[in-house]
């Protein structure tokens, strides 16, 4: 159990760590606090700093990973989005919202209840061959390792297939509109009112389908992001028993490499769904999704990879479970209360649009560009990526 708590903190740390140097990207030299910038700093120079920061935070959560299970890391890793809220409210008075409240104080209790009752491994090294032996004499880390990525490459291709029939049918309805004007003396009436129509389900069909793409690349993220845990607690065991005397070198060994290797791909393709999904849709989509989905799939890979399942009483079983869906809920809740407010922010934009087509005062190009000019700002499309933790 100490070995956990170790765990959970050196997570938390390391989480903490990573959000502020993400976060520090995004403030100014210019007007940061003193205590920020104690001196004049360039752009070049600031980013260095912060990269190494982030780069400070992610070692505090893999060493965290050395002294935890899988589980706790990834469910103490979820109080990155809580630190990135807070760090906005603060520096860049950005909302911090009554679901914003509600999350943060359900993701403490389920990270407590998860570090409280995860089951402790109490292997302390491996060396390759005992690696193999795991997915040889059991079928569980085997069903883990597929069975999280069929899911995930399921919901994901699902979920991608929805966009796209959201897209093509948006664009469908706005081609349909295009000679809408034309017939008669109440063309314009009639165009306006098209118009109206159109882009008002531009707006919708658009979010809807962003929203699908954003959840697909959080689902993909999760999966890649709990599967380089996974591959890094192995990696500390192959570690411990290269440097246990007279135990078996870890660095000779191919396997190792290999393993080595999905910890590190992992990590990168996680970081390319986050980027992926960040520029299709809202970030209050994309990152709750990726931190629940990230929290189930290595709480099953831990407890398949290492068959700790018989390890859990009824209790312990019970409180895990309520961790692992009270995480999973409260980053719900969180991202509800965010996509509220982009949702307003959206529809504040859109109104002046939506107004003139309905009065008749179309865009220059008809239904079409009004439809068009409706999407484009609700965000629809390509976006730059603000924050990915």
């Amino acid at each position: 159990a100490a070995e956990q708590v170790i765990g959970a903190w050196l997570a938390l740390i390391g989480v903490a760590t990573s959000v502020a140097g993400l976060l520090g990207l995004k403030i100014d030299p210019a007007t940061a606090p003193p205590t920020l910038c104690w001196r004049p700093v360039t752009a070049t120079q600031r980013t260095r700093g912060c990269v190494v920061v982030w780069a400070a935070g992610q070692l505090f959560q893999f060493l965290a990973v050395y002294f935890a299970t899988q589980s706790v890391v990834a469910a103490c890793t979820n109080a990155g989005i809580v630190f990135n809220a807070v760090g906005a409210w603060y520096y860049f008075r950005e909302p911090f919202g009554r679901w914003d409240a509600i999350g943060v104080t359900g993701l403490v209790a389920g990270a407590l209840l998860v570090v409280l009752t995860a089951p402790v491994l109490r292997v302390s090294h491996l060396d390759i061959d005992q690696v193999a032996a795991l997915f040889q004499t059991s079928a569980g880390p085997a069903c883990g390792l597929i069975g999280t990525a069929a899911v995930a490459a399921a919901a994901a291709a699902s979920l991608s297939l929805l966009a796209g029939w959201r897209g093509a049918g948006r664009r469908r309805g706005a081609g349909s509109g295009g000679g809408v004007g034309s017939a008669g003396g109440g063309g314009g009436v009639r165009a306006g009112s098209a118009g109206a129509v159109l882009a008002g389900g531009a707006v919708g069909a658009g979010w809807r389908a962003r929203s699908a793409s954003g959840i697909a690349s959080g689902l993909v993220a999760g999966f890649c992001g709990a599967t380089s845990i996974s591959a890094s607690k192995l990696v500390w065991l192959l570690f411990a028993e290269t440097l246990r005397r007279g135990g078996d070198n870890g660095f000779a060994r191919l396997g190792s490499w290999v393993i080595g290797g999905v910890m590190a791909g992992g990590e990168a393709a996680m970081v390319a769904a986050l980027y992926l999904g960040l520029r299709r849709a809202e970030a209050s989509v994309v990152i709750p999704c990726y931190y629940g989905s990230m929290t189930v799939f290595a709480a099953v890979q831990g407890l398949l990879l290492f068959d700790l399942g018989p390890s859990l009483s009824a209790g312990g079983a019970a409180g895990f479970s309520c961790g692992i869906a009270l995480c999973v809920a409260s980053l719900g809740a969180i991202g509800a209360g965010g996509r509220r407010a982009e949702a307003s922010r959206a529809e504040s934009r859109a109104a002046p649009l939506l107004a003139a087509a309905a009065a008749g005062g179309l865009p220059a190009g008809g239904p079409e560009q009004a439809s068009s000019a409706a999407a484009s700002a609700t965000g629809d499309g390509a976006r730059p990526v603000v924050a990915a933790v």
